[in-house]
C-alpha cells in the first residue's frame, strides 16, 4: 500500500513510498519508473501509519521517512543525480514518519513517532 506521494517542484517527477519498503521515483512525461530504492528500508518494521516524503526546493533531493542506518532510525536523502542515497538525518529514537520542508525553503523538519503520539 502506498503511504506517501510527492511531486518534485517542477513537476518532472513523482516520488512514492510504500509498505513494500521502497521509495520509487516516476517520470511524469511517460509515467514510467525512473528509480526504485529499497536498501535503506530493508531493516524497517513492516508497516507504519504514515510516510510523508518531501522534495528539496530545487528538486535535487528527496528526503524520505522510515529508513535505517546502522540500526538507528533516520530520514534518508535521495540525490536526483544517479538516484543515490549517501546522506541522512540522524539522532532519532523512533522511526521517522514525516518529513516536511520548512516555509523558508532552507530547512527540513523531521517528525518521529515520539512527536506524533
Amino acid at each position: 500500500m502506498v503511504k506517501g506521494v510527492t511531486w518534485d517542484p517542477v513537476g518532472k517527477y513523482l516520488a512514492s513510498q510504500s509498505d513494500d519498503k521502497t521509495l520509487r521515483v516516476w517520470r511524469t512525461s511517460d509515467w514510467q519508473q525512473e528509480s526504485a530504492v529499497s536498501e535503506p528500508f530493508a531493516d524497517c518494521s513492516g508497516t507504519t501509519h504514515v510516510l510523508r516524503i518531501s522534495w528539496s526546493p530545487d528538486g535535487h533531493y528527496v528526503v524520505s521517512a522510515h529508513a535505517m542506518n546502522n540500526g538507528g532510525p533516520v530520514a534518508k536523502i535521495l540525490e536526483r543525480d544517479g538516484w543515490k542515497m549517501k546522506m541522512d538525518f540522524v539522532g532519532h529514537r523512533k522511526a521517522v514518519t514525516c518529513v516536511v520542508r520548512a516555509l523558508n525553503d532552507k530547512q527540513c523538519l523531521q517528525l518521529d513517532c515520539e512527536v506524533l503520539l
